[in-house]
């Protein structure tokens, strides 16, 4: 395909070119980049592919940054290949597989699902293992006409995924592969390249075309500028979202130095700064390996109620929260009583409540296990409740009640206790043994079915003979209807 890019000169090659190249290379390399060079005087940015791709021994100029945070994924002009790089350094790079989009690969991003996307601008879409680092044609894109598809994000506040063309914006479904135009950017002679978003759900996109980074309107794709992006952008570009560190980073291709680099974004202002030079490298796409941050949770609290622990927690903030497991440990290990559905992604304040239900005498620590859709987890700080004896033996009504066919039976114990509790009918007449052991103290629930037996009015009764001598009894009404 036919290349257009900015202006340039060979004295930015000869400025930033290695001395310790062999002399007829230099000469080679040079003769080359004047052509392409006096090709493109006059022309404008591009959104594809450096026109050459000669590896350089130029080393890596570092940055802002030096110590190793997360990973990065890319693909390689030089290494023809996708790679896998540290994040924040940017370097060393790491090959992966060996892979060259049939025309040029664009942009990915991390979606909902915890799959990797890429765009390419035939147009199509590719999945990306990060694992093995292969790619896997997943179908053509439809619904962009003649515009292709420059960059893809995914907004973690509604679930949606996003397309930024030349001078479009789209929603996208990664299903389907079907975009839907939103509206245009409203940029004067400008190239849309890429886009990603924080966790609050705020676009970012930035423009080779005239070198300003914006926010966008997610309702009609118009771009607010926020400020330069302090470097002569040009060729394929990346941008992504470090949610574990909420910094903006972008893979760009200076055309100034004519070389490849990591770059950081002010979100307030659009300035990029340097953080490694990779030299004659291009890297696009490019994409942060970061997990995001699920559930802001705002509080845990657990109470005892008869024996039974409620537990009551709110989050600020949901992103991909597809629910809560709720452990206990009684000093030993976390095992799970129960779980609760999440709201999704969304910015409400959301309250949960879930009841750990008679729960013996002893010393407990109970923790939240949050899972998000593409099943990463965390867990919360544990929270610490005792739970004592009652002060007194009690037989609950049962519930539900009328009931058919089953119902629940409460009952606490104010001691260890030999229990029995059984059900009679209107005569009299014993029709079931429930329970018929010895039990500990505290709060007691038990199931009856009475699948076996007739509509109508029976009565339960309790008899329990506490280790200190004590004893109790007593009688309840429930009634059966089928």
């Amino acid at each position: 395909m036919v290349v257009n890019h900015k202006s340039h000169n060979h004295q930015h090659i000869q400025r930033h070119h290695s001395m310790k190249k062999m002399f007829h290379l230099f000469v080679a390399f040079f003769m080359i980049f004047a052509f392409v060079s006096t090709f493109a005087q006059d022309q404008q940015a591009s959104n594809g592919p450096v026109p050459i791709s000669l590896g350089g021994d130029r080393g890596p100029e570092m940055g802002i940054f030096s110590e190793f945070a997360t990973i990065g994924y890319a693909h390689s002009s030089i290494q023809l290949g996708t790679v896998s790089l540290p994040i924040p350094s940017g370097t060393p790079l790491t090959f992966m597989a060996a892979w060259t989009a049939p025309g040029f690969a664009s942009s990915m991003i991390k979606g909902g699902d915890g799959n990797f996307y890429i765009t390419e601008i035939a147009p199509a879409l590719y999945q990306f293992n990060t694992t093995t680092g292969a790619v896997t044609l997943l179908g053509s894109i439809t619904g962009m006409g003649a515009d292709q598809p420059n960059g893809i994000s995914y907004n973690p506040v509604n679930g949606q995924y996003y397309i930024v063309s030349s001078a479009n914006f789209y929603s996208f479904n990664v299903t389907t592969r079907v975009a839907t135009l939103i509206g245009a950017f409203g940029v004067a002679g400008g190239l849309m390249i890429d886009l990603c978003f924080n966790p609050a759900g705020t676009c970012f996109a930035y423009d080779l075309g005239v070198d300003n980074a914006y926010t966008i309107n997610l309702a009609t794709g118009s771009a607010t500028l926020l400020g330069t992006l302090g470097y002569d952008a040009n060729f394929g570009q990346g941008m992504s979202y470090d949610f574990e560190t909420n910094t903006i980073y972008v893979s760009a291709f200076n055309n100034g130095t004519f070389t490849g680099q990591l770059r950081t974004m002010d979100p307030a202002t659009g300035m990029t700064t340097l953080v490694v030079d990779w030299g004659f490298d291009q890297l696009a796409p490019f994409q942060v390996q970061t997990a995001i941050v699920p559930v802001e949770l705002t509080s845990f609290s657990a109470i005892v109620n008869q024996g039974n622990v409620v537990l009551n927690w709110t989050t600020a903030t949901e992103t991909n929260n597809q629910g809560f497991e709720v452990e206990r440990s009684n000093g030993n290990e976390f095992f799970t009583v129960g779980s609760v559905n999440g709201h999704g992604t969304t910015t409400e304040i959301q309250n949960y409540t879930f009841t750990d239900r008679n729960v013996p005498v002893g010393n407990y620590s109970y923790r939240l296990k949050q899972f998000d859709f593409d099943g990463r987890y965390e867990y919360s700080d544990p929270v610490e409740i005792e739970v004592i004896a009652p002060a007194e033996f009690a037989l609950d009504q049962n519930y539900p009640n009328p009931f058919n066919p089953s119902t629940k039976i409460t009952f606490r114990l104010a001691v260890d206790s030999k229990v029995s509790l059984k059900v009679f009918d209107l005569l009299g007449q014993e029709v079931m043994t429930i329970v018929n052991n010895d039990l500990t103290a505290g709060s007691h629930q038990v199931d009856f079915s009475a699948n076996n037996l007739n509509s109508g009015v029976y009565f339960y009764k309790i008899e329990a003979t506490g280790n200190d001598g004590s004893s109790f009894s007593d009688v309840k009404k429930m009634t059966l209807t089928k």
